[in-house]
């Protein structure tokens, strides 16, 4: 069986572009997440954190 040009769209024009625009804002909201957690790891660093270049028992101070 062949499909037709008739074939209606399963969600309408208005639909589709809304579903567009929520998901756009939802990786945007994600993508502020997630600066602003790094943003805190930077900001409370500390020059005792262990890293690949510092071997240290101590623990990591960061809040993120």
């Amino acid at each position: 069986m062949s499909q037709s040009d008739s074939a209606k769209p399963v969600v309408s024009g208005a639909v589709k572009r809304f579903l567009i625009y929520r998901v756009s804002e939802l990786f945007g909201l994600v993508l502020l997440a997630g600066a602003l957690a790094l943003i805190v790891a930077l900001v409370t660093a500390s020059d005792t954190d262990p890293s690949l270049n510092v071997a240290t028992d101590a623990n990591v101070v960061n809040m993120a």
